[in-house]
């Protein structure tokens, strides 16, 4: 196995008066606590930028800097250290049982990894003395070496430093608890030195954007702490600010932590010179000669009215790809990735479903994927193949995902995987397998119930073994199953509320006839087109312009959609071609019931005949009921 000496930061982390927790309480409950710990490690230090090295009992160890290497991975520790120690804190069950003692290190190790397994070992004195700051932490406390805080002393604030006596050690160690982040980073700057030749292709690009009045976009790729943001900040500084150049930042937050638009706001906040808001936007666009309306009207933003934009989409694919490359070529695995990445949804975004499919392939072959990278492709894999209503290589991708989980997943997306499954199952008719999932759903959603976004996760699955429940008339099961679904509804707004009440009920009258943009998933889309309709009800205007935008013409969606616009236009031919097609294409569940609508329709008990052996194997006790009830009605006088 290969050897490599590294310099890396290396976390700690122990649960206080373990033993007295364990004497105290039922394994089983110890056990789950533990679960609930190892859930935030597992979530928290991937987020970071650290691997997770091993659990001994109830310690964790971290590793910043092995597999990637980051210009701050102390300060990646750290920051990790304080997110951990912060989840527990406010932890809603481990806040009164747990406290952190914790220890972070900087120093050279030998890393021994297994390239066919991907196991690595760790060995070397900074491991030993990580280990002996986390022993000689307070409950509550993180201490640091005198290297650890030199590195990190810009960004972060220390208690009074103490010795510390360690087992092993001749002499104390100098440690550092740490106090907390800086509110403001402190700037050191060395002179700058060289780079010659880089600032003159920087000019050059100025030059000619004065020139021909046209923006240049410049990237800046080369190794962490190589000085890519020293050149530029060198750069800046020479503008002359009588040429009207104006210099605006789009910030970053730091260690994967996430808002989706903060850099925007952030860039439009340094060009505007103030927080953006509507009034100032809107002065923009109208300066620059666009219309208001067409830029914030929420349509702007719907698929149909973003076809022009797709122009855009094959150069980025092509640029992505061409990124790709060159990071292959330099084995920069984890830049790697982020091309493909956009490579692929660029592609998806063109719905060339097969090619975005072997994008995503390829990306689950490379090294360097954290666990949570896979789960997420694997999940992106599944949804495309769902889409493409290849409902046979979905099931089987989510099947294998659930059986290859492994330590370093995290419980959430366990429930995305095991919530898209179910719902699969149910769509095509394999309804004992997805009740056989709910188990597994309820107890994730057990270890998952302080994180709202976790839970509204589990939704799908939930929502499938609802129906399921109704259809065979269970009721226990369905006033839990309601409960869960009601608490997570109202994250997709009213509408879903108002259908979630209508499906309990049996009645259509007090539903919104409006989709509110939070409703406007793609599988709750699925459900409303069920449920209007089996009942024989076409879809509202709001419902089948979000079908028509999503543009999933292959999908369980267009089979859905045709079927209601043969209720629409009282076209019972259109409709029992549209009910064939849907059961071709595995929706057979949906196509036995539509046949009860249909044969009402005709005032022909034929159809019956055939939704019959498909409900009773189902088990659907409410539609066979209701089946019985068209067929007395068509009976001869």
């Amino acid at each position: 196995m290969p050897e490599e000496r590294k310099l890396v930061s290396i976390l700690f982390a122990d649960v206080t008066d373990s033993t007295a927790l364990g004497d105290g309480l039922d394994p089983e409950d110890v056990r789950a606590l533990m679960s609930r710990y190892y859930d935030h490690a597992h979530r928290i230090i991937p987020a970071y930028g650290g691997t997770l090295e091993k659990f001994i009992g109830d310690a964790v160890m971290a590793i910043f800097g092995f597999s990637q290497t980051h210009g701050d991975d102390a300060e990646r520790a750290l920051a990790a250290a304080l997110a951990l120690r912060e989840a527990i804190g406010t932890d809603p069950v481990l806040h009164d049982r747990f406290r952190l003692r914790i220890g972070v290190n900087i120093g050279e190790v030998v890393a021994t990894s297994n390239p066919e397994s991907l196991d690595f070992l760790i060995t070397g004195d900074a491991v030993n003395v990580a280990a002996r700051l986390q022993q000689g932490a307070r409950p509550g406390e993180i201490l640091a070496n005198e290297r650890t805080r030199f590195a990190v002393r810009t960004a972060f604030l220390f208690e009074e430093a103490r010795d510390l006596r360690a087992r092993g050690k001749p002499q104390p160690l100098h440690v550092f608890p740490l106090k907390g982040a800086r509110a403001i980073r402190q700037v050191e700057q060395t002179p700058f030195m060289g780079r010659k030749q880089d600032l003159l292709q920087l000019q050059v690009l100025e030059a000619r954007t004065m020139e021909e009045q046209r923006p240049q976009l410049v990237s800046i790729v080369a190794p962490a702490g190589t000085g890519k943001t020293r050149l530029v900040e060198e750069f800046l500084k020479r503008l002359a600010p009588e040429e009207g150049f104006q210099v605006a930042f789009a910030r970053c937050l730091p260690y994967g932590q996430s808002l989706t638009y903060w850099p925007l706001r952030g860039l439009l906040s340094d060009l505007l010179g103030s927080e953006p808001d509507h009034v100032r936007l809107s002065a923009v666009f109208t300066r620059a000669g666009y219309q208001v309306s067409e830029c914030f009207d929420p349509k702007f933003w719907s698929y149909s009215q973003r076809k022009p934009l797709q122009a855009a989409f094959p150069r980025l694919r092509e640029s992505a790809l061409e990124a790709a490359a060159y990071f292959e070529q330099h084995q920069d695995w984890a830049a790697m990735h982020e091309a493909l990445d956009g490579a692929a949804q660029s592609t998806i975004y063109m719905r060339q479903w097969q090619e975005g499919l072997k994008l995503i392939q390829r990306r689950l072959t490379l090294p360097d994927l954290s666990p949570d990278e896979w789960a997420d492709l694997v999940l992106w894999l599944a949804e495309a193949h769902f889409w493409e209503s290849d409902y046979t290589r979905c099931i089987s991708g989510l099947q294998d995902a659930l059986e290859s989980l492994r330590p370093g997943h995290s419980i959430a997306h366990m429930g995305a995987i095991a919530s898209w499954l179910a719902f699969t199952y149910f769509l095509v008719g394999r309804w004992d397998e997805a009740m056989g999932l709910l188990p597994r759903l309820q107890e994730i959603a057990d270890l998952v119930h302080y994180d709202q976004s976790a839970s509204a996760r589990l939704l799908k699955g939930y929502h499938a073994a609802l129906w399921i429940a109704l259809a065979r008339e269970e009721q226990p099961l369905i006033d839990a199953l309601a409960a869960f679904v009601q608490t997570y509804a109202p994250l997709l707004g009213t509408t879903l509320q108002g259908y979630i009440e209508a499906l309990l009920t049996d009645e259509l009258e007090n539903m919104p006839l409006h989709l509110e943009a939070e409703a406007k998933h793609d599988t709750v889309l699925i459900m409303l087109c069920l449920f209007f309709n089996e009942r024989g009800k076409p879809l509202f205007h709001d419902l089948l312009q979000a079908i028509s935008d999503a543009d999933l013409p292959k999908s369980a969606l267009g089979d859905l959609a045709e079927i209601s616009l043969a209720l629409k236009q009282n076209d019972n031919a259109r409709l029992a071609r549209a009910i064939e097609a849907a059961e071709a294409h595995q929706l057979v569940p949906h196509a036995a019931r539509m046949r009860i609508v249909l044969a009402q329709r005709l005032g022909d008990p034929t159809p019956l005949q055939l939704a019959r052996p498909v409900l009773e194997r189902l088990g659907d006790r409410q539609f066979l009921r209701r089946l019985e009830e068209v067929e007395k009605s068509l009976r001869p006088p």
